[in-house]
């Protein structure tokens, strides 16, 4: 069988694409999931886009506009979207273990089963966001705005939750809390102890 020298989209995917560009009129950043091969892609308009199965592994999508794009089962391990526009984004089944969402806006964001083993989230907005089943292993969310965000299930051994607006009460569902660090810089023992 032939290979084809570019990814096929499918019909879900090129429907949104057609879209975007009937409501995106001359907007020259705007671009197609065939497109997503530059390492650069910061400050790009990627919104309502479905980069799903995607490998974006090491690519750039600083300060661009990513709202409400699918990222379904995608991998983007050690990728930059720091102070990227991700508000309703779907990362549902992903791996952005590694991944630096600093300053990223990940308002009303479905992030569940995904891996942020070593994520960075420093100073990101996650208002609303719900990270049921979700690793947040050895994840830095310092500084982010937690409000009313869910931690179902959650795998937050480790994680940094240092001057966040994260509550107990949040917490009190995730499977595993071990040596998490607190708002407060206290750690929160959980299960067993802190190395």
């Amino acid at each position: 069988m032939r290979r084809l020298p570019f990814p096929l989209i499918g019909l879900g995917a090129l429907a949104t694409l057609l879209l975007v560009l009937a409501c995106g009129g001359g907007d020259r950043n705007l671009v197609s999931p065939t497109e997503v091969a530059p390492q650069d892609l910061s400050g790009r308009n990627l919104r309502y886009l479905t980069l799903s199965h995607y490998d974006l592994s090491g690519k750039n999508f600083e300060r661009a506009n990513l709202e409400y794009t699918l990222f379904l089962d995608a991998k983007a391990r050690a990728t930059s979207f720091r102070e990227a526009k991700m508000e309703g984004a779907d990362t549902s089944y992903a791996d952005f273990s590694r991944a630096d969402l600093s300053g990223a806006d990940l308002s009303r964001a479905t992030l569940h089963n995904t891996n942020f083993t070593e994520a960075r989230f420093n100073d990101a907005v996650l208002e609303q966001a719900g990270f049921t089943d979700s690793n947040l292993t050895r994840a830095n969310l310092t500084g982010t705005d937690l409000t009313e965000t869910y931690f179902g299930r959650a795998i937050l051994d480790f994680a940094d939750f240092s001057n966040t607006n994260v509550t107990k009460a949040q917490l009190a569902e995730a499977k595993s809390r071990r040596c998490m660090i607190m708002p407060d810089g206290t750690r929160y023992l959980g299960e067993g102890s802190c190395p």
